[in-house]
Order: structure tokens, then C-alpha cells, then sequence
């Protein structure tokens, strides 16, 4: 059986699954609410169209502004760019 490699972001997987942990392993360097930095968060956007063009459309919507780690690990959290700004204004004034 022969596998096809994967090619996302500029980088190479031998398979779906190998990209696939590389974007767990991404995932789990961070804390729940902290962004993930612009290199990986570059990364994980070209990733999000590995899920199909639904997920794509859901996800990305009106564009992506940040990425940041949700309460439950492994998960993805996108912000849009409004979103991104209410966030970070309440950040702000908590401070």
C-alpha cells in the first residue's frame, strides 16, 4: 500500500496521520487562552483545510485574526477580527 504524502503549509508528512500529531503536538505547548504564535497560527489555518471545505467555511468565515488554545486541550479556538478586538479590550480593562 502505497501512502500519499502530505504537503501543508510548505512542509512535508509522510501521512495525514504524521500531520495530524504535528498539529497536536502545536496544540499542547500552550495553555488554555493563550494565542498561538503567528508561525504555527499560519500553520494551523492551512490545516483547518484538511477537515474539508465546510469546516474551512465555518471556521475561517470572514478571516482569522488570532488562534488560541480553548479550555479543553486540544482544541482550536479562531477568532475573528472583530472577536479578536472585544477580547482583547476586555484583557485590557481587567488588567
Amino acid at each position: 500500500m502505497v501512502r500519499n504524502k502530505i504537503y501543508l503549509a510548505g512542509r512535508e508528512f509522510a501521512s495525514l496521520t504524521a500531520a495530524r500529531v504535528y498539529v497536536k503536538a502545536i496544540l499542547d505547548k500552550y495553555n488554555s487562552g493563550d494565542c498561538v504564535n503567528e508561525e504555527e497560527a499560519d500553520f494551523l489555518k492551512a490545516a483547518i483545510a484538511l477537515r474539508g471545505p465546510e469546516k474551512l467555511k465555518e471556521k475561517i468565515g470572514a478571516g482569522i485574526e488570532s488562534i488560541f488554545i480553548h479550555l479543553q486541550r486540544a482544541s482550536l479556538g479562531v477568532l475573528s477580527k472583530k472577536d479578536h478586538k472585544t477580547r482583547h479590550k476586555k484583557r485590557k480593562a481587567s488588567t
